[in-house]
């Protein structure tokens, strides 16, 4: 069974989730669906929107292709969570990252890098059944949100 991911942030009250995909060339890139959660959802409401997310993971999309001069469209999530960059958005978020092989789900926590974006620790990682309650639940708690 192929991998599925999908990435989870955490800023502020809002809680943001993200389907993801796989292009042509191999590179796993964020997708939509997108889910935005406000205020503290139930662990059973953040594990679904999460299971949504990796039931919407796909494989074979086309891949980013940059033109020399050619400005590229805004990115769709950026624009779904109303920031200009990613830099502005990732700035006092907490990023983790989903997947799963089927019946268990793996939250891999990280934390900001240097110059911008985040580092996995992989160390930190937790397993947990394939159920909504169990993986809001464990998401909560690796936020500090329990």
């Amino acid at each position: 069974m192929a991998m599925k991911t999908s990435t989870v942030y955490f800023r502020g009250s809002e809680i943001y989730i993200l389907a993801s995909a796989k292009n042509v060339f191999g590179i796993f890139q964020d997708s939509e669906p997108f889910y935005k959660l406000s205020e503290t959802p139930s662990p059973e409401e953040l594990g679904q929107r999460v299971l949504d997310a990796l039931a919407a993971f796909r494989e074979g999309i086309p891949g980013k292709t940059y033109a020399r001069g050619v400005k590229q469209p805004p990115d769709r999530f950026l624009a779904f969570a109303g920031f200009k960059s990613w830099g502005a958005f990732e700035k006092e978020t907490q990023y983790f990252s989903i997947s799963s092989t089927g019946p268990e789900v793996q939250i891999t926590p990280s934390i900001p890098a240097p110059k911008g974006g985040h580092l996995h620790q992989p160390d930190k990682a937790v397993r947990v059944p394939a159920q909504a309650d169990q993986i809001g639940r464990a998401l909560l708690e690796q936020a500090g949100r329990s």
